[in-house]
């Protein structure tokens, strides 16, 4: 099955540019690959609304990263705050089974420095 091209924003600007700057549409899709109907109906749709068009599903390359990138975050904060309560536990002989994060940094006088952890803190 062929997939879908799919164009970046940018792209289709600089397609509807170079007609704009006076080459022939027909000379335009053939350096681009693209079919002339194509350039015209992205013509229409950036001269209808230039800001708000081929904004596509919502979800560039960026925000995919970003979403990524602060789920690994969640993560690393969810196994830290499990490392400090179980050696929080052991060093305070609290009896506890779980020990409150903010209460761990009243007990211990943590400063937020002193919170980033490194891979080798949990090695055995």
């Amino acid at each position: 099955m062929k997939r879908r091209r799919q164009y970046t924003r940018d792209f289709k600007i600089g397609v509807i540019r170079e007609v704009e700057s006076g080459k022939t549409l027909a000379q335009v899709s053939r350096e681009n690959g693209i079919s002339p109907s194509l350039i015209v109906k992205w013509r229409k749709q950036y001269f209808d609304d230039p800001e708000n068009a081929f904004r596509g599903n919502g979800k560039t390359y960026k925000e995919n990263a970003r979403i990524a990138e602060l789920e690994r975050l969640v993560g690393q904060l969810y196994a830290e705050n499990e490392f400090l309560n179980i050696n929080c536990c052991n060093h305070l002989s609290c009896g506890q089974k779980r020990f409150p994060l903010f209460e761990l940094f009243f007990a211990l006088e943590f400063k937020p420095q002193d919170l980033i952890l490194e891979p080798w803190y949990f090695q055995v």
